[in-house]
């Protein structure tokens, strides 16, 4: 892929932070968010600063125990990493662009970015989006949903836990779904009845549920 430079400009915030995300992860480290500065405008918001920062970026603060025995002897990730991007967001050119870099890092890369970096691993809104289709459509086993997922997004490498993670997860969403179909359905008629007379509501409840 292309290299970083100042002036790199973007139709959207996702397209700018994509770039950077598959750019960390051709070069073996992994980006966030620091800060974003928001403008509001006849009653939308919308960002025009957004800064990102190594995942490394920042000191170490050791959390204090009460009991020293709970103590864990466990190495930070962090180092103070100096690497960094501004974004900004131009009226004159409706375009985001990279205005400050600072491509430096104070530790090692990481090899294998996509195995090792748990960022990476994770599926992209689309695939989990898929998978929220799939269990609605009674489809919730992950073999079944991982042939599809491949057969859907054949260069995406699917990890088997993030593939479970996220069935689980629109399970869950289903089971809320259905759980309030009845409550969201008599709030939506009580509230049409409250606004026109001419309605009329009846609740009628078969046995003890």
């Amino acid at each position: 892929m292309s290299g970083l430079r100042v002036g790199q400009s973007f139709q959207t915030w996702d397209d700018a932070e994509k770039f950077l995300n598959d750019y960390g992860k051709e070069k073996g480290f992994s980006i966030r968010r620091k800060r974003s500065e928001t403008l509001s405008e006849n009653g939308c918001k919308s960002f025009i600063r957004v800064n990102w920062e190594c995942s490394c970026a920042g000191k170490y603060q050791a959390k204090k125990a009460l009991n020293p025995e709970n103590h864990r002897n466990r190495q930070s990730k962090v180092t103070n990493c100096i690497w960094k991007v501004n974004g900004n967001f131009s009226k004159k050119s409706s375009l985001i662009t990279f205005t400050t870099i600072v491509d430096q890092h104070n530790h090692p890369m990481t090899p294998s970015p996509t195995t090792t970096i748990a960022k990476y691993r994770k599926l992209n809104k689309d695939m989990t989006q898929f998978i929220e289709f799939c269990v609605k459509n009674g489809i919730s086993g992950a073999q079944p949903i991982g042939r599809l997922l491949k057969g859907k997004f054949p260069e995406t490498k699917i990890y088997q836990k993030s593939l479970y993670n996220a069935i689980q997860v629109a399970k869950q969403h289903l089971i809320k779904r259905v759980q309030y179909d009845a409550s969201d359905l008599m709030r939506y008629l009580y509230s049409k009845w409250m606004e026109d007379s001419q309605w009329f509501v009846e609740s009628r409840f078969d046995g003890s549920e």
